[in-house]
């Protein structure tokens, strides 16, 4: 979805805060290969959000080294979507010039639309590694997070479906956002602090990890000083989203297939509903990224990779999609939520219904839905408005609710 020029240049690092070193892209080696990503056997020992270990890395983009600004990954505990203890990445970054607004600088967490089921795939490495990671949708990151580093916002990315690439999975991606908030909060080099204002942003599949980041801040991770979220094109209801996927909008079924392996990995007795095609279709796509998925799967039925005649309808699949559904809980900070009413990916009636649920809970929500928007042209009015959103939210300003003029049809 982005055009890219090829780096010349990469930077490899070593372990340890403040260390780095020149090296080849050859030289930095995926997720899957690299310990710092590994989850160590006592992660329950840690408390969510807590660093295991940290580099220092240089910040890659499309043109070679972002400038600017300093950068750290850090490898912190989170849970899963069964809350389960485990780990994962995120990639820090502070603008070089000092903060010169009221308190201390505020954090954005920027959720990616990583779309994928595999680790190599995750934005960290994308990062570090820039074109050379591959042309995934993290390719794009830099661009999106400009104007925060820009304004001299600090800004953390989190890979938050975590090691085993569970796309899908809420309640993880929930937890890998607020766990990374945590954690960013918790590593002393950048500068932030327990007063930090934080707020998320994301869109797509970004927007998923973002509204759930909104719906469970306030059970999971009370303490932060969290202000506001953004979100865009959200698929809020995962098994709408998914029979959208393989019916209207097939010619993105490939997401869906992610989708059913992502949420396979956090349930693996759903596995038993495979059939000997679809077993072998896990197999081979268990740790691709979205471009593979999409590519090489539009236009497929979920339901002939089974042994049940319709999938959707078992009752251990509704199950799983609704504890990975939003909507039980109200978000404690202001929400935007942008949508475009003909999304062609997303579709709107769903996002609509989590809205609806959010308001009736006690939600604070500022609705923008574009009516003659698909997926793609909703992505400007989320990301102009979405900025301008955070922007007042970091500045005390009064959020617009219009909870009071959305009403269930």
């Amino acid at each position: 979805m982005t055009a890219v020029v090829a780096a010349m240049t990469m930077v490899g690092l070593t372990a340890g805060v403040g260390a780095s070193a020149a090296a080849s892209p050859a030289d930095i080696v995926p997720p899957s290969q690299d310990p710092f990503y590994a989850v160590p056997s006592n992660v329950a020992d840690y408390q969510p959000g807590a660093v295991i270990r940290s580099r220092q890395i240089t910040p890659k983009w499309a043109l070679g080294e972002l400038p600017a600004v300093q950068a750290w990954q850090v490898a912190y505990r989170t849970n899963d979507g069964e809350d389960a203890p485990t780990a994962t990445v995120a990639t820090v970054l502070i603008p070089d010039k000092p903060w010169t607004g009221p308190g201390t600088r505020p954090l954005m967490s920027y959720q990616s639309a990583e779309d994928s089921v595999g680790i190599d795939c995750a934005p960290s490495y994308s990062w570090r590694n820039g074109i050379f990671a591959g042309l995934g949708e993290p390719l794009a990151d830099p661009f999106a997070v400009a104007p925060a580093l820009l304004a001299g916002w600090g800004v953390v990315v989190p890979d938050y479906e975590g090691p085993k690439g569970m796309f899908g999975v809420g309640r993880m991606a929930g937890h890998g956002v607020l766990d990374g908030i945590r954690a960013a909060l918790n590593f002393a080099p950048d500068g932030l602090d327990r007063n930090t204002k934080v707020a998320a942003f994301g869109y797509s599949g970004g927007g998923l990890a973002t509204g759930w980041a909104a719906e469970l801040q306030g059970s999971y991770a009370p303490e932060l000083n969290y202000v506001g979220t953004a979100g865009g094109g959200t698929p809020a209801k995962l098994l709408d989203v998914v029979k959208w996927l393989t019916g209207p909008g097939r010619y993105a079924a490939g997401l869906a297939a992610g989708g059913m392996i992502g949420i396979m990995k956090q349930y693996p007795h759903l596995q038993k509903f495979l059939n000997d095609k679809g077993r072998e279709f896990y197999k081979r796509y268990e740790n691709a990224c979205a471009p593979q998925l999409v590519a090489e799967l539009p236009f497929r039925d979920i339901n002939q990779y089974t042994n049940s005649p319709d999938l959707f309808a078992e009752p251990e699949v509704v199950a799983a999609a609704e504890r990975q559904s939003m909507g039980s809980q109200a978000p404690k900070a202001p929400v935007a939520n942008y949508h475009g009413m003909l999304d062609e990916v997303v579709p709107f009636p769903q996002n609509k219904q989590a809205v609806e649920e959010w308001c009736s809970r006690g939600a604070s929500v500022d609705v923008t839905w574009v009516p003659l928007a698909e997926h793609v042209l909703g992505v400007a009015p989320w990301y102009l408005a979405g900025y301008a959103f955070l922007n007042d939210r970091f500045a005390g300003k009064p959020a617009v609710n219009d909870c009071g003029t959305v009403t269930s049809s």
